[in-house]
C-alpha cells in the first residue's frame, strides 16, 4: 500500500483529535448559551458544521486504510484531494465573507453620497451604477463558486467510497509480514480519541464489507457508512447556507440597480431602488460578518493555519 500520504494526513489525524476534544467541550457548554439572533445562530451552525466535517473526514480515513491494509489497495490516498480542498474552502470562505461584507457596508456608505453630489452628471451616475451591477455580478459568482466546491466534497466522498467498496478481492496471496499504519505508533491514541463520544454515527461498524469480500453494490453501503453520508451532507447545507442567502441577496440587488439606471437622470426616482439594494446588502453583511469571525476562530482554535498540504 503506498503511504506517500501519511506526512499530509498524519496532520489531519492530530488535527482532527484535537477538534473532536474541542467539539465536545462545545457541546458541553451549549445549554449556558444565550438566545443570539438568526445571524449568529446561523454561523454558530456553520462553525459546528465544518468542526464536524473535519472528525467525518479522518474518519473517512482512518476506514479506508483499515481497508488498504486488509485488501491490499490504496484509496485513502483519496482521500488527501477532499482534505486539502476542506482546508482551503475554510480559509478561503472567511477571506471571501470579510471581502463582500466590506463591500456591502461600502455600498451602504457610497450611495447616499453620490445621490447627494450634484456635480455628477446622468453619466456619471449611469456609470456609477454599472460598476456596482458588476460588482453584484462577480459576488454572485463567488458565492456560486464556493457552493459548488462545498458540493464537491460530498460528490468525492461518495464516489471513492463507490469505487473502495466495489474492488475485487486480487486472487494473488500477499506478501507476508506485519503492515504499518502510515501515521506510525500514534495511530491506536488517535483513533481512540476520535472514537470517542462519536455515539455510533461513524462508519467504523461493518463499514469493511463481507468477511469473505469486499464487493458489492453502493446501495448496499452497511446504514453506518450512509449515515456518514447523510451526515457530511447535512454539515456542507449548514456551511453553504450564507452562499445561497448571498447568491439570493446579490441577484435582487442587480435587479434593483438596474431600476435605478433607468433614473439616472433624476436622482430622486432612484432613490426608492438603491434604497432596496442598500437593505440587501445589509441584509449580506449581517450574515457574513458572524460566518467570517465564527470560521477564523475555528482555524485560529484548532491551528488550521498550521496544517500545510
Amino acid at each position: 500500500m503506498d503511504t506517500s500520504f501519511s506526512s499530509k494526513l498524519g496532520k489531519l489525524f492530530q488535527l482532527a483529535a484535537k477538534n473532536l476534544v474541542h467539539a465536545l467541550n462545545q457541546r458541553a457548554a451549549s445549554g449556558q448559551q444565550s438566545k443570539t439572533s438568526v445571524y449568529e445562530q446561523n454561523a454558530r451552525d456553520a462553525y459546528d458544521a465544518a468542526d464536524d466535517i473535519i472528525i467525518l473526514i479522518a474518519i473517512n480515513v482512518i476506514i479506508l486504510v483499515f481497508r488498504d491494509i486488509q485488501y491490499g489497495t490504496s484509496y485513502a490516498n483519496g482521500m488527501d484531494p477532499i482534505a486539502e480542498e476542506f482546508v482551503a474552502i475554510m480559509q478561503d470562505s472567511t477571506a471571501l465573507a470579510l471581502q463582500t461584507s466590506a463591500q456591502a457596508n461600502a455600498f451602504r456608505d457610497a450611495y447616499p453620497r453620490m445621490m447627494a453630489d450634484s456635480a455628477l452628471s446622468s453619466a456619471d451616475r449611469e456609470a456609477w451604477i454599472n460598476t456596482h451591477v458588476q460588482m453584484a455580478v462577480a459576488q454572485s459568482d463567488s458565492a456560486r463558486v464556493m457552493s459548488q466546491r462545498l458540493r464537491w466534497i460530498l460528490t468525492e466522498l461518495v464516489d471513492l467510497w463507490a469505487r473502495a467498496l466495489n474492488i475485487r478481492r486480487s486472487g494473488e496471496v500477499t506478501q507476508s509480514g506485519r503492515v504499518e499504519a502510515p501515521w506510525g505508533s500514534q495511530a491506536t491514541p488517535i483513533i481512540a480519541t476520535l472514537l470517542k463520544g462519536m455515539d455510533g454515527s461513524c462508519m467504523m461498524k461493518g463499514a469493511a464489507g463481507p468477511e469473505d469480500s469486499p464487493e458489492y453494490p453502493i446501495g448496499q453501503t452497511p446504514r453506518a457508512a450512509y449515515e456518514v453520508f447523510v451526515r457530511m451532507n447535512d454539515n456542507l447545507n449548514v456551511m453553504d447556507r450564507v452562499w445561497v442567502i448571498t447568491r439570493a441577496e446579490t441577484i435582487k440587488i442587480q435587479n434593483h440597480l438596474e431600476a435605478a439606471l433607468v433614473f439616472a437622470f433624476y436622482p430622486p426616482l432612484m432613490t426608492t431602488s438603491l434604497q432596496s439594494a442598500a437593505d440587501s446588502y445589509a441584509e449580506i453583511a449581517a450574515y457574513l460578518i458572524p460566518y467570517a469571525r465564527e470560521m477564523q476562530e475555528l482555524i485560529d482554535e484548532i491551528g488550521l493555519a498550521d496544517l500545510e498540504f
